[in-house]
């Protein structure tokens, strides 16, 4: 069959964006009310983000993106996320979607954002528009396990912060925002990968379908919150994810009876999640009570601006550089990365970067997949190697794979000057900020 001509572009007015929600009504079971609620309580909407593919005047496929900003230590990288991927049944297999990805990613380049992010269960599908899997550790433990090692982790906890101070639980209410804002803020101040939240961000996520469904407890101690905590419901698997957990410094015992109180709060629960960076007291409580992490798959990165970016971060870069063993020395790097060059110079302690390579200049070649530069980006350069060493075992042909495109020969200084550029980072993106 001939495919029909079609065009693309952002949507131009209402009568489109309701033929959008018609399409992510039948494509998704929690219906168009889910994403009407996320966009019609987003203070900073654009439709010039809500992308649409139409043939004649009938809107065939669209996705969405949000904008985010995420820190990396104390710079601010900007992401497009894409979430509410969907074509119309009658139209699937034309290229529709292909298209709108196409474009979506060049409009995100003019529009000066350094990398985009979706969550996938098909990833091959997105490998070929230029994604690819970052593995995130998630962290896990059983409701039984919790029970069993709850007296021998409140003894260790107590041993470790020396302190038992008296803790009360109260539920959420609106009024508490900013007290919640002021932990967030505190807790992940300059922690790389979380997301930095302004004022109207937080007014708008209690409109948010995630929050609304989250059951949410506070800690206060002394008249003060201390503390906050959100739990998903539970699904079919008879399992939640703690979407978000915070705590000021020096009420690192909140988290333990904090945890407890949330699992309390959803009936027929068996076992729970969460991503957490390695430093928080929560992965250390999973742990010790026999929990352990997996890598989740489901995030895809794509490098757009890979210059622009080591420019924004450069300072950050060079400070780290300063703190290695090549301080004395002078390098010449070339770094590539999704088809795009970066060329460092660095000498009595400055960092230069730029996208022309300087003529006669001897360079250390180094070529990064995206897996690898994002990882070590967000992660760490050690980290995401040894992330990257576990496979995974396909269950249908019983065979080893490797995932994400990691693989490209590295030398030992090239593997040195990495981990000097990118150290271990003690990050995390939230359940709570997926899009």
């Amino acid at each position: 069959m001939k495919t029909q001509p079609f065009e693309v572009r952002s949507i131009h007015n209402d009568q489109e964006f309701d033929q959008v929600m018609r399409i992510l009504d039948r494509a998704f079971p929690v219906g168009k009310s889910f994403f009407m609620d996320r966009l019609s309580n987003d203070s900073t909407y654009d439709t010039s983000t809500t992308w649409i593919a139409k043939q004649e005047d009938a809107v065939t496929s669209t996705i969405q993106m949000f904008p985010v900003y995420c820190r990396l230590e104390n710079a601010l990288i900007k992401i497009g996320g894409i979430g509410s991927v969907a074509t119309d049944e009658a139209y699937r297999g034309q290229g529709h979607c292909q298209q709108i990805l196409k474009q979506a990613s060049s409009w995100m380049v003019d529009e000066h954002y350094d990398l985009s992010l979706l969550y996938a269960v098909i990833t091959p599908f997105y490998e070929k528009f230029g994604w690819n899997v970052v593995p995130q550790p998630l962290y896990e433990l059983t409701t039984a396990q919790l029970t069993a090692a709850q007296e021998k982790i409140k003894h260790s906890a107590a041993q470790a912060f020396d302190l038992q101070p008296q803790y009360t639980f109260i539920p959420y209410e609106d009024h508490y925002l900013a007290d919640l804002a002021n932990i967030y803020e505190q807790f992940n101040a300059n922690r790389t990968f979380t997301s930095k939240r302004s004022g109207n961000s937080w007014t708008d996520r209690i409109h948010w379908p995630r929050w609304k469904d989250a059951e949410k407890l506070l800690v206060r101690h002394d008249g003060n919150v201390v503390a906050y905590g959100l739990i998903s419901p539970v699904n079919n698997e008879q399992s939640s994810h703690i979407d978000e957990l915070c705590y000021l410094p020096g009420h690192e015992a909140a988290v333990l009876p904090l945890l407890q109180a949330l699992v309390n709060t959803r009936q027929g629960l068996e076992r729970f999640v969460a991503y957490l960076p390695d430093d928080h007291a929560l992965a250390d409580i999973i742990l010790a009570a026999g929990g352990s992490y997996t890598l989740n798959h489901d995030a895809m990165w794509k490098v757009l601006r890979f210059v622009p970016l080591l420019v924004k971060i450069r300072e950050i870069l060079q400070t780290r550089l300063n703190n290695s063993t090549y301080k004395q020395q002078t390098l010449c790097i070339h770094l590539s990365c999704a088809g795009q060059h970066a060329y460092l110079q660095y000498a009595n302690g400055e960092l230069e970067i730029t996208d022309i390579e300087k003529q006669g200049q001897h360079y250390i070649d180094i070529a990064l997949s995206q897996t690898l530069f994002v990882g070590s980006l967000l992660q760490g350069f050690d980290q995401i190697v040894s992330l990257e060493h576990s496979r995974i075992i396909d269950e249908q042909s019983g065979n080893m794979q490797q995932v994400g495109d990691f693989f490209a020969p590295l030398t030992d200084e090239a593997r040195t000057i990495l981990q000097a550029l990118f150290p271990k980072q003690a990050s995390t993106y939230y359940n709570l900020d997926r899009f």
